[in-house]
């Protein structure tokens, strides 16, 4: 364009460009006296940075093909590709498929709810109540939200035994029956019970002397019984005149008394104590056998004099002193 041999008012359209210049002044290889000459009524010049017979598509301008498609799932329906217009569609519950409860394709609306929620308020007033009983506490009226509570126990409320408005766990009623020492527990409810073995030597005397045994540990305020168990054989041959009691018992230990001469042998003995309403009578003074020595009263309980060696007795015996006086 600045090559022309042009003079003022001449046109030059430049190709590569697509805009046509005039001529304003000379000389014309000077490029600031061509000016662009704009066609009145033709204000656009370029549509998305393209001149001249312009075709655009989607991906042009960041449109969607015609091909994308919109779908719906769950409760929404409808939907399909960008060839028309779509719509998707939430189908509501009339009210009586909403009292109904069966179908599950379609969404819930106030409306719809209304019958619900008046059905629940007439059946349900704010001032009915929510009792408890037993070892439940808590509760009240639905005017607020309420807690039902079943106090636990702990283990010194297991052991001490006198809390009758708690509930006992497995944890806790572990924790109760504790150790006190070898052969020695305390269980629940404060009960303690221990056991052992006493050696007592023979004896060729009708009248032998005791033999006394300590407890493991002394029990707190009183012993409650004692069972006392031969663990060998215990006659020396005559069977005629042996007769093993246990004759005294303190918290700190117990006497076993004997009748007619007898073995060395030892004795199995467990001992009780329970705080409250024991199996045993306090305070009950051991009974002696009768003055012919056939027959010793063990507390109730009586054990048989021997009946000479034609009928044996079993070398074990079983003395148990104090056991059929347990309270009903």
């Amino acid at each position: 364009m600045l090559a022309l041999a042009a003079t003022v008012g001449d046109f030059a359209r430049r190709t590569d460009e697509e805009v046509t210049y005039q001529l304003a002044a000379l000389p014309a290889s000077t490029l600031a006296n061509w000016l662009e000459f704009l066609s009145p009524g033709a204000p656009v010049r370029s549509v998305n940075g393209q001149i001249g017979d312009v075709i655009l598509t989607a991906g042009d301008v960041g449109a969607p093909p015609t091909s994308r498609t919109i779908s719906a799932t769950g409760l929404a329906a409808g939907g399909g590709n960008f060839a028309g217009n779509r719509t998707i569609d939430v189908p509501k519950a009339s009210p009586e498929e909403a009292l109904a409860g069966l179908i599950g394709d379609k969404a819930l609306a106030p409306d719809s709810l209304a019958l619900i929620l008046a059905l629940i308020a007439a059946s349900t007033p704010a001032a009915r109540q929510i009792l408890t009983a037993g070892l439940a506490q808590g509760g009240g009226n639905l005017g607020a939200d309420r807690t039902i509570t079943v106090p636990k126990a702990s283990s010194a409320d297991v052991v001490a035994g006198t809390d009758d408005e708690k509930a006992t766990t497995p944890a806790a009623l572990a924790a109760a029956a504790t150790s006190l020492g070898p052969n020695t527990e305390r269980r629940a409810g404060g009960t303690i019970e221990q056991w052992g073995t006493v050696f007592c030597p023979a004896s060729g005397s009708a009248t032998p002397a005791p033999t006394s045994k300590s407890f493991n540990v002394s029990f707190p305020v009183q012993c409650d019984g004692v069972t006392l168990q031969a663990l060998g054989n215990t006659n020396n041959g005559d069977e005629s005149d042996e007769d093993i009691w246990v004759s005294s018992w303190t918290p700190a230990g117990f006497t076993i008394s004997f009748r007619g001469d007898r073995a060395a042998a030892s004795y199995f003995w467990r001992a009780i104590f329970q705080p409250l309403d024991g199996r045993f009578l306090h305070g009950r003074a051991p009974r002696r056998g009768n003055a012919g020595g056939r027959r010793a009263d063990l507390g109730g309980a009586s054990c048989p004099a021997p009946r000479g060696p034609g009928r044996r007795r079993r070398d074990r015996r079983r003395i148990e002193r104090g056991a059929d006086r347990a309270l009903p």
